[in-house]
């Protein structure tokens, strides 16, 4: 993955167990994600740090093995 990010030139970030904790009253929770990784929340808690404190528009989905979520910022374009 992450060097298909570095081929194409895509932004990858990645955020510490205590970086996704520090966010509160977003997501969803689970014992064994919290066990596993140190935060119960992983993909919830980086679509909305990713997104820069944006609105989850699709929480937790998981499919074929892998677990996604989907936020965004609302903005506003001015034309003066």
């Amino acid at each position: 993955f992450i060097e298909t990010c570095k081929k194409y030139k895509y932004k990858f970030i990645a955020y510490t167990a205590e970086k996704l904790n520090k966010l509160e009253g977003c997501c969803s929770s689970s014992k064994f994600v919290l066990k596993t990784t140190g935060t119960d929340n992983v993909c919830e808690r980086c679509a909305v740090l990713g997104s820069d404190g944006g609105r989850l528009i699709v929480y937790k989905t998981v499919f074929d093995g892998v677990t996604a979520a989907l936020a965004v910022k609302d903005y506003k374009i001015s034309f003066n």
